[in-house]
């Protein structure tokens, strides 16, 4: 086994010092840009959207992930029109034979893979952003001749 020293140095260590002052200003905007999305995307029947109900339910929004029918096309047309998209899982981690982990056949994994992406989120994301995005979305889904 191979083990990792993660050491900081000097400079390393005063910049993540500085940044980690900022951290709940930029979680508290993540959570803001999330609000947006939800707002704008939550009556689609298209797509499913990562909220969850009560106070005790509390997200960082590192990502803002969504299931979404079709995923594959409409991350294509996010991409054609200029909006950045992430797929971090589009097979299960079972598939992948170098980890000899068997088939195990769990179908929500293998459904979620291909339902998931990650839409544009960061402290930097503008709610002009979103709005472009959430509007992108909409017009996937309003297209006449799309196939589902």
């Amino acid at each position: 086994y191979h083990g990792y020293t993660a050491l900081l140095d000097n400079v390393q260590a005063a910049v993540l010092d500085i940044k980690l002052r900022h951290s709940p200003q930029w979680i508290e905007y993540r959570r803001q840009i999330a609000m947006l999305y939800r707002q704008g995307l939550q009556e689609m029947k298209e797509i499913t959207l990562p909220h969850f109900e009560g106070h005790e339910y509390q997200d960082s929004y590192q990502n803002y992930v969504i299931r979404a029918r079709d995923r594959d096309a409409l991350h294509m047309y996010l991409k054609d029109e200029g909006v950045e998209t992430l797929i971090s899982f589009s097979r299960p981690l079972w598939s992948h034979t170098a980890l000899e982990l068997g088939d195990l056949r769990l179908p929500m994994s293998e459904q979620l893979c291909h339902e998931v992406i990650s839409l544009p989120m960061s402290a930097e994301t503008t709610s002009e952003e979103v709005e472009i995005t959430v509007q992108t979305i909409r017009a996937f889904y309003n297209k006449p001749n799309r196939s589902i």
